[in-house]
């Protein structure tokens, strides 16, 4: 009889992805089995610490140490929070310094390849994830970005454990792409943000989905072109991954949409939205178990 394996599929959505935190922490206190973890971007970060090391205190302990690091208070991510500047309400000038820090973003954009340099994502990498070799960690892991030389999913199943994250969360324009045997790599989110057929693949028998993407509801603007572009590709995103998340047995979505990707400042917050929605859920979880080993037992 085959073994019933859970597996754990962790979704892309930056600073939210700390609600991954929560929900680990819950699972781990209710003695709920995780066999397989894998993840897209943030989830693939927070998917690789908590294989290499399953103890959730300690995920969120290294996590907290980073976010509040000077390393990390030097990286250009507070250019990117909107919070910093959006408090003010309506009046001309928070328009006008709204739009000038935009304008200079993408200005940027395309005149480098990326905006945190090669140099800077290792750093942060190294800072958050132990160097071994996805082999090594104590649970199965693989971690998920798109090839943009082929547009395929390139799923990372073995190699460098540093190497994989970085590709996953290799934002386009923000983050540089990984260049692995001839193929550029990025962020996986754009092609499979809440991986779970790869997590099916390494053999896992029931799957839980964790999104924390904000979706495409809620206030937004329109105010050039590259707005119109960034809107479309988000409905594109969406509407795929809804497609592809399915598959999963059970998908937990927590209440984190109204924190701002770049805004690691709510960690505190995000990671009790994560608890609070896998509490909601335990009851379904362990009749989902339940059911799955009589299953398999027959």
């Amino acid at each position: 009889m085959r073994k019933l394996k859970v597996g754990l599929a962790l979704g892309g959505g930056a600073a939210r992805g700390a609600a991954h935190i929560g929900i680990l922490k819950v699972l781990e206190n209710e003695n709920i089995p995780i066999h397989i973890i894998t993840g897209t971007s943030i989830g693939a970060i927070i998917g690789a610490m908590y294989s290499t090391h399953p103890k959730a205190l300690e995920v969120e302990k290294r996590a907290r140490e980073y976010i509040e690091s000077a390393r990390f208070k030097l990286t250009q991510f507070g250019f990117l929070n909107k919070k910093k500047y959006s408090e003010k309400g309506s009046g001309f000038f928070y328009k006008f310094s709204h739009h000038i820090k935009k304008g200079i973003f993408y200005n940027l954009s395309l005149a480098k390849r990326s905006l945190i340099s090669e140099e800077e994502l290792r750093r942060h990498i190294e800072a958050l994830t132990d160097d071994i070799d996805i082999g090594e960690t104590h649970l199965r892991f693989a971690a998920t970005a798109l090839d943009i030389t082929t547009g395929s999913e390139f799923v990372f199943k073995t190699g460098p454990l540093r190497k994989a994250v970085s590709a996953s969360c290799a934002i386009p324009g923000i983050l540089p792409p990984v260049t692995l045997d001839g193929h550029e790599l990025v962020d996986g989110g754009s092609i499979d943000l809440v991986p779970v057929r790869p997590a099916s693949e390494l053999g896992a028998n029931l799957i839980i989905a964790v999104d924390v993407s904000k979706g495409i509801d809620g206030p937004f603007e329109l105010s050039c072109g590259i707005d119109v572009v960034i809107r479309t590709d988000k409905i594109m995103a969406h509407t795929l991954n809804q497609i592809l998340i399915r598959e999963a047995d059970l998908v937990l979505k927590p209440d984190v949409q109204d924190v701002f990707w770049a805004d690691f400042s709510q960690l505190d917050h995000c990671v009790q939205k994560g608890e609070e929605e896998a509490n909601k859920n335990l009851d379904k979880i362990k009749r989902l178990l339940s059911k799955k080993r009589v299953t398999h037992w027959f």
